[in-house]
């Protein structure tokens, strides 16, 4: 009876092995289909993207023409191309020769949204806007600038007395750069809008009432765009900006009284002959005075006479009979 119930014991665990072998087979087997099949997937993607001519996002150019001015020996520069991924098309290089060259028609300098640009590059515009007296807008917001750039735009506002407009929002600069632009500000009467919201890294309730003092002597910051998280530097800044608009108001107002007062005093625009000639004929005033008045009253008239003088007429005799 053991021998027996050894010899069941040995089937049951051969048939026990069977089955695990039969299992592994059929999971490899899945295994090695599903493999197939991303392989296979993976084949018809590739084919697929070689049939497409894809586009040089830098640029805008295909590789064809990338090619062909590698050849021609004009290789576009690697900060005009490698850093506009984004549909922005300033180039870097052109932007900066122009701030250079103090471009009379390069106003405005938008580098929004231009990645991989280095700092350096972004120092180097604003050492080129110290000297600059054209530009008034410069915008160069989600471009990755750090503390070192904003500590360069500090030392650039101090120096620029054209830029009006500075836009650095959605970068890496903290509490650090900030405050160091307020204090470039307490020097600067230029710029009129400064926007730093959305920074990769919070200000903090002690920068935004460092922030509110700064900003107190400025009297020519119009718009701050920034959301002040603590209501006191929030109603601070408030009450700064309504009191740097009407006097920015108050003074344009005396502005255009002074220019009309100007143009009054100035020298008469040449006479319309018309018009001379119609002066001409129309009569003047007589250079004698007019009579004075009698010092003595008007004598009283009876009142009955009065009455009779405002009566109507009497009625016409009717005509004698034929």
């Amino acid at each position: 009876e053991e021998e027996e119930e050894e010899e069941v014991e040995e089937e049951d665990e051969s048939e026990h092995e069977e089955e695990e072998k039969v299992e592994v087979v059929a999971a490899v087997t899945e295994n090695k289909v599903a493999v197939e099949d991303e392989g296979e997937k993976i084949r018809n993607r590739t084919l697929l993207l070689k049939e497409l001519k894809p586009l040089n996002l830098c640029n805008g150019q295909t590789e064809d023409k990338q090619n062909g001015a590698a050849r021609n020996g004009t290789q576009p520069s690697s900060e005009a191309t490698a850093s506009r991924l984004c549909g922005n098309p300033t180039v870097i290089d052109d932007a900066l020769e122009k701030i250079v060259n103090n471009d009379a028609d390069t106003s405005e300098v938008n580098l929004n949204n231009i990645e991989n640009v280095s700092q350096d590059t972004l120092i180097r515009f604003a050492e080129a806007l110290k000297t600059n007296t054209v530009v008034r807008v410069f915008s160069l917001a989600n471009t990755h600038a750090d503390d070192r750039v904003a500590f360069a735009l500090a030392q650039m506002l101090k120096e620029n007395t054209c830029i009006t407009n500075l836009n650095i929002e959605s970068n890496f600069i903290t509490g650090k750069g900030i405050l160091a632009l307020m204090r470039a500000l307490q020097q600067n009467t230029a710029l009129t809008e400064l926007r730093f919201h959305n920074q990769r890294h919070i200000c903090g309730g002690q920068v935004e009432m460092e922030i509110a003092k700064l900003l107190k002597e400025n009297t020519t910051l119009l718009k701050l765009g920034y959301h002040f998280e603590l209501p006191g530097p929030r109603m601070s800044m408030t009450s700064i900006l309504t009191r740097n608009q009407d006097r920015h108001r108050q003074k344009r107002l005396q502005e255009q009284r002074q220019l009309g007062l100007e143009r009054k005093e100035g020298p008469e625009a040449p006479a319309n002959p018309r018009t001379s000639a119609l002066q001409r004929a129309t009569p003047t005033s007589s250079p004698y005075s007019s009579p004075k008045s009698s010092p003595w009253s008007s004598p009283k008239v009876p009142r009955n006479a009065q009455l009779k003088k405002n009566a109507p007429p009497p009625p016409p005799p009717p005509p004698p009979p034929p």
